[in-house]
C-alpha cells in the first residue's frame, strides 16, 4: 500500500538538535548544584536515619519479647495446666515441664510455680536458678507488676525470664508459668538487623551489657538510642555515615533533575516538533483502530515526516496480522484442547458475566458436575479410553443443552454448567436427559464394568442474597451431597437446605 504525500515531508530530528544542545548545557549547571545540595542535605538527616534504624531495631526487639510472653500466656490459659495446679501433682507437673519444653523454641526453662512461688518438681532439673526464684518471690511480692529480667551470673547460659499467672474457674490464681529463653535470640535480632557500618549494645539494668553486635572498632559515629521493656532496657547505635550511599542518591536526584528539565524544555521549546510528532502517533492510533474494527483496508493519512512514512504500510500489514492472530489465541486459550468446551481460564469470565445477567434480573442456575468412578474405568480400559469418556459426556453435554447456555471443563472429570432461564423441574429433566445419553454412549463403545454415571449439584443464583463466592460453595456442597447419596444423581441445594 502506498501513500499519498500532499505535505513535503521533513526531519524533526534535524530540526530538535539545536534545542537539545542548549537545553543539555542548561541541565548539566543545574545538575551541579542540585547534586551538591542534595548531599549536604543527606548528611544533615543522617542523624534522623540512625534514629530510624535504632527504633525499628527496638521494635524487633520488642516483637520478640512479647512473641514469647504471648507464647507463655497461651500455655498459662490452658486448661491442662490448670488441672496440673490444682491437683498439686509433682511428678506430673515435672513430667509436663519437661515436655513442654521441647517444644517451645530457644526455651532454657519451663516450670509450674504454685501460689506460695514453689517450683513444682526439682528446680535444678528443671533448671530454674536461685536467682529466678528469687525473682519469682518478688513477683508476688509486688503484686504481678513482674517485669522481664535478665540473668547473666553465667555468660554462656545468659536468659531472660517470663512468667504468666494461671488461674482457675473464678478467675483466682492459683499458680504461675516459668519460662526462661536464651539471650542468644536477642543477639540473632541484632545481627540480622545491624548493617556492616554499625554497632549496637543491649544493655539492662545499672547499664549491665545484655547483648551487643560490634561491627566497627572507630570512627565518625552518629549515635541513637530506644528504651525497650518498659524502659528498663536501652538499645545503644553508633553508626558510620555511608557516604558512597549519599553520592548515589545524589547522582540520582541531578538524573532527575537532568530528565525534568530535559522534557520541561523539549515542551517549551520544540512544540511545533513534538505536535508534528503527535500528529505522526495519532495517525497511527486511527489506523491501529480501523484495523481493530475490522477496516483493514482503509488507506492511512499521509506521513508527515519521513522517519515514520516508510513505517505506515508496515504497522498495517503487521497490525492486520497481529489482530487475526490475537483472536485465535485468545480462542484457543478458552478452549479446552480435549472436548471443545470453554476451560477453567474461560471460568471466571464466563461466571462474572452470569452475575451480571443475575444483577439484571436474569433467572440462572450453576450445575457441577462430576464423572463417578472415571478413574476406576481409566485403570481398567486405558488412558485412551478414559479420554474417550471425557468426550463422550462432552458431546451428551453440547447435544442436550441449549447454545446460549455456558459449558466449561475446569480439569480431569470436573463440568460447570451454567442455565439461564430454566425452571428446577426442567433442570431435572435436563440432568436425565444427560445421564441417559452418557450411559447409551458407554454401551455403544463397548464399555461394560465399571461404567461411569454422573453427579450433580445445582444452585440458583439469586442476587438478594448470594455473591459469587456463595454460590459456587452451594453448588460444591449440592454436588457433595449427591455422592453422599450413592452417586449418580442431581442434588439441588434449595432441596439439600429444607431437607436439613
Amino acid at each position: 500500500m502506498k501513500a499519498r504525500h500532499n505535505v513535503k515531508s521533513k526531519s524533526i530530528l534535524n530540526q530538535s538538535n539545536v534545542t537539545f544542545l542548549i537545553a543539555l548545557g542548561l541541565i548539566i549547571l543545574l545538575g551541579l548544584a542540585v547534586i551538591v545540595s542534595f548531599i549536604k542535605f543527606s548528611e544533615r538527616n543522617t542523624e534522623l536515619s540512625a534514629q530510624r534504624l535504632v527504633d525499628s531495631v527496638g521494635l524487633a526487639i520488642e516483637e520478640r519479647l512479647h512473641f514469647y510472653q504471648t507464647l507463655v500466656d497461651n500455655i498459662a490459659a490452658r486448661k491442662d495446666t490448670q488441672i496440673i495446679l490444682e491437683l498439686g501433682a509433682v511428678s506430673e507437673a515435672e513430667a509436663w515441664s519437661s515436655k513442654q519444653r521441647q517444644l517451645i523454641p530457644n526455651a532454657i526453662s519451663l516450670a509450674l510455680v504454685d501460689k506460695d512461688t514453689q517450683v513444682m518438681g526439682d528446680a535444678g532439673e528443671l533448671r530454674v536458678g536461685p536467682q529466678c526464684r528469687t525473682d519469682l518471690r518478688n513477683y508476688i511480692d509486688r503484686d504481678q507488676s513482674y517485669r522481664m529480667s535478665l540473668h547473666d551470673e553465667i555468660p554462656e547460659f545468659a536468659h531472660f525470664d517470663v512468667v504468666s499467672p494461671v488461674t482457675d474457674d473464678s478467675g483466682m490464681r492459683i499458680g504461675l508459668v516459668f519460662a526462661s529463653f536464651s539471650i542468644d535470640v536477642l543477639n540473632m535480632t541484632l545481627k540480622k538487623l545491624a548493617g556492616d557500618q554499625s554497632n549496637m549494645v543491649l544493655r539492662g539494668e545499672n547499664g549491665r551489657v545484655i547483648t551487643e553486635y560490634q561491627q566497627v572498632d572507630a570512627g565518625n559515629f552518629y549515635r541513637a538510642e530506644s528504651t525497650l521493656n518498659k524502659g528498663d532496657w536501652h538499645l545503644q547505635l553508633e553508626i558510620i555515615p555511608h557516604r558512597d550511599h549519599i553520592t548515589i542518591l545524589g547522582l540520582i536526584a541531578f538524573m532527575f533533575a537532568v530528565a525534568l528539565l530535559f522534557m520541561t524544555l523539549m515542551i517549551i521549546l520544540s512544540r511545533r516538533q513534538v505536535t508534528g510528532l503527535l500528529s505522526e502517533f495519532e495517525n497511527i492510533r486511527q489506523h491501529l483502530d480501523a484495523v481493530l474494527n475490522y477496516d483493514s483496508d482503509k488507506e492511512p493519512l499521509p506521513a508527515r515526516y519521513r522517519e515514520t512514512e516508510a513505517i505506515l504500510p508496515t504497522i498495517h500489514s503487521l497490525s492486520h496480522a497481529m489482530g487475526s492472530r490475537a483472536r485465535y489465541l485468545s480462542r484457543l486459550s478458552e478452549t479446552d484442547s480435549l472436548t471443545g468446551l470453554g476451560n477453567r481460564r474461560s471460568y471466571d469470565e464466563k461466571i462474572r458475566h452470569a452475575w451480571e445477567s443475575v444483577l439484571a434480573g436474569n433467572r440462572l442456575h450453576l450445575i457441577y458436575l462430576d464423572l463417578d468412578y472415571f478413574k476406576q474405568c481409566n485403570d481398567h480400559y486405558g488412558h485412551a479410553t478414559g479420554d474417550s469418556v471425557l468426550k463422550m459426556f462432552a458431546e451428551c453435554l453440547t447435544q442436550h443443552t441449549r447454545p446460549n447456555d455456558v459449558l466449561i471443563r475446569m480439569g480431569g472429570d470436573e463440568f460447570v454448567v451454567m442455565l439461564e432461564g430454566m425452571q428446577e423441574d426442567a433442570i431435572d429433566e435436563w440432568y436425565q436427559r444427560i445421564a441417559d445419553c452418557f450411559q447409551q454412549r458407554q454401551v455403544e463403545a463397548g464399555i461394560n464394568e465399571p461404567r461411569c454415571t454422573v453427579s450433580a449439584g445445582a444452585t440458583h443464583m439469586r442476587a438478594e442474597t448470594d455473591t459469587v463466592e456463595a454460590v459456587a460453595k452451594q453448588a460444591d456442597s449440592a454436588l457433595y451431597e449427591a455422592k453422599g447419596q450413592g452417586r449418580g444423581r442431581l442434588v439441588i441445594h434449595e432441596n439439600v437446605k429444607s431437607a436439613t
